[in-house]
């Protein structure tokens, strides 16, 4: 009895997060029973089971952030295949998006949506991309701001499971998405519309799976270049400055195909053909 007494007690001792992972290994009647087991065990299967794999949230104008803060902090680490965030101006600050997001990305996040409103002040919701996440498969972003760690190495490919990427009225810098494309081996689809400060995106043979590309109206000197085979890719549409019909390479094999210079953002007329 003694020994039953103590092997219970170590168990008892574990780390909560550790105990509510057990819970959500056994099926909802054996983690009812546990509440039996001590104190410690006493409910614990309600804040467990049923778990949520997919979390929406939409803030608006005026809500708290506190309950969404919350019930990420009470979930603990448990994986989590489906974030999505809407919110605008309103009492969501910048500390409050960037506690939000770690919680997401603790959670080994696959599907991550994080979505502003408005595009203004989008400086000071500042994203940095984590690294060393095998299980980030899709990224939207809107009107916010996206950077690298400094200690970032595209040769790694750290986004090794990254297949798709939306970025639309995001701030980010060309050097940054370039560096973000090369390291992403899996990456077929990628979406970039009206993002500031972005010059050139540069399509490299590590893009190998790419297979549908979108850069509009993100400026307007923002263009597309294509470095090694594109024979993946089956889908091209581009809105912006003017490109040579020989910078999209022969082996493309397109089937859906829209090119527009001077679109509605553009400030002067193109002379040229």
């Amino acid at each position: 009895e003694a020994g039953a007494e103590a092997a219970e007690d170590r168990i008892s001792e574990l780390p909560e997060a550790l105990r509510l992972h057990v819970l959500c290994l056994l099926p909802l009647k054996s983690a009812i029973r546990t509440g039996a087991l001590s104190t410690r065990w006493r409910s614990l299967w309600t804040h467990r089971w049923p778990a949520p794999s997919s979390l929406d949230f939409r803030l608006g104008i005026g809500d708290s952030p506190h309950p969404l803060l919350e019930t990420l902090e009470r979930r603990g680490r448990r994986r989590l295949q489906r974030f999505a965030l809407s919110f605008g101006i309103g009492a969501f600050k910048a500390e409050h998006f960037r506690r939000c997001l770690d919680l997401a990305v603790a959670c080994a996040v696959e599907d991550l949506q994080v979505h502003r409103v408005h595009h203004f002040f989008a400086r000071f919701y500042k994203f940095r991309l984590p690294l060393g996440d095998p299980h980030l498969a899709r990224l939207s972003l809107r009107a916010v701001t996206v950077d690298l760690p400094g200690s970032f190495s595209a040769d790694s490919h750290p986004f090794s499971a990254l297949e798709v990427i939306h970025l639309h009225c995001v701030r980010i810098s060309d050097r940054t998405v370039n560096r973000l494309v090369a390291a992403c081996p899996l990456l077929h689809t990628l979406d970039l519309r009206y993002c500031e400060s972005l010059l050139s995106v540069i399509v490299t043979a590590a893009g190998a799976h790419l297979r549908s590309l979108t850069l509009a109206e993100c400026g307007s000197e923002a263009e597309v270049f294509f470095a090694g085979d594109a024979s993946s890719l089956r889908s091209f549409h581009y809105s912006g400055a003017y490109i040579p019909a020989c910078s999209i390479p022969a082996t493309a094999n397109l089937a859906d195909l829209y090119i527009c210079f001077g679109g509605p953002n553009r400030w002067r007329q193109l002379s040229g053909p």
